[in-house]
This record gives structure tokens, sequence and C-alpha cells, in this order.
């Protein structure tokens, strides 16, 4: 649910904010979500949080890597057979 809401807040702000076109922020806005455990790894230890809340937001990098990944991909693919067509 979050690398969704993470996909379309970003592809939004681009948008609307940087205005890139649509194809472009939505490429980009997939590769945004991820930020993998090298990032929020040492976010969380200088944040010095608990180690329930620091576990599931490691998990939760670490899972929306390849979803970012594919988010990538597939906006990215949609836009090669949309122009192809």
């Amino acid at each position: 649910m979050g690398a969704l809401l993470g996909w379309i807040t970003s592809a939004l702000a681009l948008h609307c904010d940087v205005g890139v076109s649509w194809p472009v922020a939505a490429v980009f806005g997939g590769i945004l979500i991820v930020k993998g455990p090298t990032v929020i790894g040492p976010l969380l230890r200088q944040a010095k949080l608990s180690h329930r809340p620091a576990a599931l937001l490691q998990w939760e990098a670490i899972v929306n890597d390849p979803i970012g990944a594919l988010a990538a991909v597939l906006a990215y693919e949609v836009i090669v057979v949309s122009v192809a067509a």
C-alpha cells in the first residue's frame, strides 16, 4: 500500500510541481519508491528508534526495492507500447 501511495504521490508532485510529462513522472515516481536498506539503515541508526519500529521500516525498505523496480519498468513498458501503437 505504501509503495503504491509513494508512486502516485511522487508522480503527481513531479508532474504538478516540476512540470514533467505524465509518462516521465510515472517512470521516475517508480524509481523514487526504491529506497533500499542501505539508505534506510543509516537513517534508522541516526533516529535511534526502538527495535520494533526500526525492524518494520527496515523490512518495508527491503520489500519496496523490487516493487519500485517493477513499477518503473512497468511504466516504461506502457509508454513504449503506447508510443509504438
